[in-house]
Order: C-alpha cells, then structure tokens, then sequence
C-alpha cells in the first residue's frame, strides 16, 4: 500500500538474490566458519584442562593466585571448578570462542567478513 503520490516499493525475490549477488557463496562461507569454530572447541577444552593441570601441579593451594595471572583466568578458575560446559565452555558467542583461543593459545578461524 503506498500513499497518494509515492512510488510502490518492488518486490525483491531472495531466490534472485542467491543468484545474482552470489549470496549462497556467501552463506556457504559463514556455514563452513561457523563449523570450523564449533571444531576447535575440542582443542580449547583440552587446553584449558592442560593448563588447569599444569597450574594445580605447580601452584597446588595458591592455584587462584597464579591462575588469576594467566590471560585465561577465568576461564581457569570456572574449569576447575566444573562450572563451565564441555561442550561451550562458557562461550556464547564466536567471538568468545576467539577470546579465549587467543587466552590459550589456540587458533580459532576468523570470521568471514
């Protein structure tokens, strides 16, 4: 419905779009990075749980002081204490995935924009 003297709006088809923006090259693009970040969660939690292990055999009582230090202390501090999930472990967002791949020392892909 348009007011009197405006022009009406086209209508633009999401299948046009696919093929003539290259949109689908697009979504494919963001479903294989979202799959690749889902990946590295196993390598982050086994990194983080060798970090916890590392710093409980070094630091034993005084493990919240020398965790607190590392880049990835909360993180730490929330593993030890069984209250992250594996299967998230604590991230909500891809850019949490990140945060703490670079806390850890584990590569996380980049988004792909």
């Amino acid at each position: 419905m348009t007011m009197e003297g405006e022009a009406a709006t086209p209508r633009i088809r999401v299948r046009g779009l696919r093929k003539s923006f290259g949109a689908q090259a697009v979504l494919d693009g963001i479903a294989a990075w979202s799959a690749g970040v889902l990946a590295t969660i196993p390598q982050l939690r086994d990194a983080l749980d060798a970090a916890v292990a590392d710093i409980a055999a070094r630091a034993g009582d005084d493990f919240g002081r020398v965790a607190s230090t590392h880049p990835a202390a909360s993180w730490l501090q929330r593993r030890r204490a069984g209250k992250l999930s594996p299967d998230r472990l604590g991230c909500a967002t891809p850019d949490d995935v990140a945060r703490l791949g670079a806390a850890i020392g584990v590569a996380v892909p980049a988004g792909p924009f």
